[in-house]
């Protein structure tokens, strides 16, 4: 009963890593990155920010990092999340064998 428990938990981090690919990939087009380029860096580069561009540029920032790096992340995430849910599966399959002698 333990096998099982383990393989429903792992199959849900799986689906939340397929759920974090999907989202992450989609958060930021590339508009994003040539706005965040044009207005950020040539406007830090220059020095010419106003507070409301400041906060605007941490937005982007975020949304930069998180369209990078997530996407990577999710799908790490998820192939571990179902090899170790195959990997219970196989467990059940050899602890259900061991029950019934042949």
């Amino acid at each position: 009963m333990k096998t099982l428990r383990v393989l429903q938990i792992w199959l849900a981090v799986g689906l939340i890593g397929m759920i974090i690919y999907y989202y992450s990939s989609s958060f930021s087009s590339p508009g994003n990155i040539n706005r965040y380029r044009q207005f950020c860096v040539a406007g830090q580069q220059d020095s010419q920010f106003q507070l409301g561009m400041r906060e605007e540029c941490k937005l982007q920032n975020t949304k930069i990092l998180l369209s990078i790096f997530g996407p990577d992340a999710g799908i790490a995430i998820a192939l571990l999340g179902f090899y170790i849910a195959l990997m219970a599966e196989v467990n059940l399959i050899y602890e259900k064998k061991e029950r019934i002698p042949s």
